[in-house]
């Protein structure tokens, strides 16, 4: 049984940092924590720095649709945003909780939120362009 919880445990934190990979910007380097040369604070800050980045992008983003949204979709956007955030950070923490008092455990958090807010990067940049993205993305777009 012990064995079986350590692969669990296992196949989760490749997986989490898979999507710390998987979620950066496309023009940004890609960290390989698969080389054994990194250790775990290591990794934690590099996760935590990539949430703290994507972080910064969705408010940019947010800055930009702020300018471009009649008010009452501004307004609107506003109160979703922040339902979203919460429900991310309650969901990053419950993800974060599986490795509760373990050094991988600020890696997982990190990992969760960084993924969660580039998706929501992904969704919500399309709304810079005409029709709400419907036609693809846009010049204004690209850049996130």
């Amino acid at each position: 049984m012990r064995t079986n919880n350590r692969r669990v445990r296992a196949a989760v934190l490749v997986g989490a940092a898979t999507l710390v990979a998987a979620s950066l910007h496309p023009d940004e380097p890609r960290p390989d924590y698969r080389d054994g040369g990194r250790g775990q604070l290591e990794m934690n800050a590099c996760a935590g720095q990539r949430a703290d980045a994507a972080k910064k992008r969705l408010g940019a983003l947010l800055a930009e649709l702020d300018g471009v949204l009649q008010p009452q979709v501004r307004q609107s956007l506003a109160g979703v945003q922040t339902r979203w955030a919460e429900l991310r950070d309650l969901d990053c923490r419950w993800e974060r909780s599986l490795f509760e008092g373990g050094s991988v455990a600020p890696l997982v958090y990190a990992s969760c939120i960084a993924a969660q807010t580039e998706q929501r990067i992904d969704r919500l940049k399309l709304f810079l362009c005409e029709g709400a993205g419907m036609t693809g993305p846009c010049e204004a777009s690209r850049k996130y």
